[in-house]
């Protein structure tokens, strides 16, 4: 049998975690969210608010590939989600039990072009650039990771470089 330990969430509302996943979840903002896409939402990806069901928010996978599904951009599931299931996202702090091995720890992790995926590979416009949080453990199964999500905004037009070559002519005008 299972221990479940109680934890308020984001809402303010009491809820119960498993109390392997409750020492995580305790440093942790959680929030409540309902999977309205038809397949079960897994552990670790991530999602972004695409409306709300009885003031519950909804959430689908987020990708790097437009404004549209990385803006709202929301945190990463805690545990698998299933179809037309209420589940948790933690939105700020600690998740453990991801894969982190393609990354080192105290490495930014970003949102891939891959929906629901993260990478260590900072995106380059026109992809969205979503800062999701650090490692703090790189690991197959026991990995673990800090959230802490940011939005980078990208000029709006021109590269990178030219963007960066613009602030310097202006400095250098004065």
């Amino acid at each position: 049998m299972t221990t479940r330990l109680p934890i308020v969430n984001i809402e303010g509302n009491l809820q119960e975690l498993p109390s392997g996943d409750a020492i995580s979840a305790a440093s942790s903002i959680l929030l409540s969210v309902l999977n309205q896409t038809g397949v079960t939402i897994t552990k670790g990806s991530v999602v972004y608010i695409t409306g709300a069901n009885n003031g519950t928010p909804t959430v689908s996978l987020a990708s790097a590939s437009s404004d549209a599904l990385s803006n709202e951009a929301v945190g990463l599931v805690f545990s698998d989600i299933a179809a037309g299931d209420i589940g948790t996202v933690v939105t700020h702090g600690a998740l453990s039990g991801v894969n982190t091995s393609t990354a080192t720890a105290g490495q930014s992790i970003w949102l891939s072009t891959i929906a629901g995926k993260f990478t260590v590979t900072k995106p380059t416009p026109p992809d969205s650039m979503v800062l999701l949080g650090t490692v703090l453990n790189s690991s197959v199964n026991s990995g673990r990771i800090f959230i802490e999500i940011s939005t980078i905004q990208a000029p709006t037009t021109g590269s990178g470089a030219d963007f960066d070559t613009a602030i310097i002519a202006s400095i250098a005008l004065g």
